[in-house]
């Protein structure tokens, strides 16, 4: 039984969740989700919110039926206290298998209370200070990520922010989709790695080989039906990225990390019948930058 519990005044996040590389987060950010503390104990506090439905969502589930691809559709549907319901629901389903998630504390209607895991991923990749640094963070992500998809587990948005703690005790946060409701194992999985892959592709500018290095080790133990999927967001991607990506400097947005991703992928999955897991030797991406 989760309990109820009064909330305490909001406070300040302790000093890794505000680093000087770290933006400012927006303002609806900061009152859906802030920090309190109880008993000396960092806790956070997620508030429930209206469904964040977009006229594009329609045409991305669209566009995924099409396709047959289910990895694609959108899955972020559920509003309000169902919403805060159904992620303490997903956070004790993953720890009854093992996955480090944060504890739920308290719910209600209209809260969910959860216990710190420590820095997130985003915010250690900010702080590195060498390229060894930040590809060790890229692959403590990947471990925790193969250890979860190992269990048979999915996250559904595992970008590095929804990853958090130090080695070797990496764990999941953010669990506002389910994307098993919609497709099955192997997709959710795919679906995992593309989105990872994608949050490390604005690093790649800094670290050319992080995003490939992170692809490749993951491929290493990842399910053949994964890898199968991949091709074919590979493929599926493969005219589109190629016209675009000689321009690839010059555009904004989400575009240029789909086109680092699609790269990475196009490079480590090697021919279509096996798949390259080695990792690219540094410079290797200095040399081809103006090749896909």
């Amino acid at each position: 039984m989760i309990p109820r519990i009064p909330l305490t005044p909001r406070i300040r996040p302790p000093s890794y969740s505000r680093t000087k590389e770290s933006p400012r987060p927006s303002s609806s950010d900061a009152s859906r989700i802030y920090a309190i503390e109880r008993e000396r104990k960092l806790q956070w506090v997620k508030v429930a919110v209206p469904a964040k439905h977009r006229f594009w969502h329609r045409w991305q589930n669209l566009l995924a039926a099409i396709l047959r691809m289910p990895s694609l559709r959108w899955t972020a549907d559920t509003a309000g206290g169902a919403a805060l319901a159904r992620e303490a629901r997903i956070i004790a389903r993953l720890r009854a298998r093992g996955v480090r998630v944060p504890e739920v504390i308290a719910l209600n209607e209209d809260r969910l209370i959860l216990s710190d895991l420590g820095p997130d991923l985003d915010r250690q990749m900010k702080a590195a200070s060498s390229t060894a640094q930040a590809e060790a963070v890229a692959l403590r992500g990947i471990a925790a990520l193969q250890d979860l998809h190992a269990r048979g587990g999915w996250h559904g948005n595992p970008l590095l922010r929804n990853l958090a703690g130090t080695e070797p005790s990496i764990g999941f946060i953010d669990f506002e989709e389910d994307p098993g409701a919609v497709m099955s194992v192997v997709s959710c999985q795919t679906r995992d790695i593309i989105l990872y892959l994608l949050s490390l592709a604005p690093y790649a500018s800094r670290y050319p080989r992080i995003v490939d290095l992170a692809a490749a080790t993951y491929l290493k133990n990842a399910n053949a039906a994964v890898i199968a999927q991949l091709r074919i967001v590979r493929w599926l991607l493969a005219a589109p990225a190629i016209l675009l990506w000689p321009f690839h400097r010059l555009q904004r947005g989400d575009l240029p990390k789909v086109l680092r991703t699609w790269r990475a992928l196009w490079r480590v999955l090697g021919p279509a019948t096996g798949h390259r897991t080695r990792a690219p030797r540094r410079g290797t991406m200095s040399r081809t930058a103006s090749r896909p």
